[in-house]
């Protein structure tokens, strides 16, 4: 049994320096037909500010190979919650500038083994790479 799935992601929240735990998640993939995102899974991040595991199995975008079936992807980051509930943020929502990240990524076909979404989060600004 794989330690971590496929996909995986990590935020960080660059105002205190520090993993940003408890951020609920959301894995979607793009379908093809009807050019629509449908959900594939949820998570919330760990107190490292991890997704290793999501919480349904991935199996419906994995093939036999547990590699990830190619095509678009995107990740929900629902950080509205978090930002608010920080001390190092005020505690208001006027200081959670966005109240949702999406991250849009394509998956070559055949996949590379792993994609890692790393989130680097503050009040006013976001930023993000492929990480490994």
């Amino acid at each position: 049994m794989a330690t971590r799935d496929p996909i995986t992601c990590h935020v960080l929240d660059t105002v205190k320096g520090r993993p940003a735990k408890g951020i609920p998640c959301q894995l979607f993939k793009l379908d093809d037909r009807t050019l629509e995102f449908k959900s594939v899974s949820t998570a919330v991040t760990d107190s490292d500010g991890r997704i290793a595991k999501w919480g349904t199995p991935l199996a419906e975008i994995t093939a036999s190979t547990g590699r990830v079936v190619g095509g678009c992807y995107k990740i929900r980051f629902d950080t509205l919650a978090y930002l608010t509930a920080s001390t190092a943020h005020s505690g208001s929502t006027k200081n959670a500038f966005f109240p949702f990240v999406e991250i849009v990524f394509l998956v070559d076909n055949p996949a590379d083994g792993h994609y890692h979404i790393p989130l680097l989060l503050s009040n006013y600004s976001y930023s993000t790479y492929r990480g490994s």
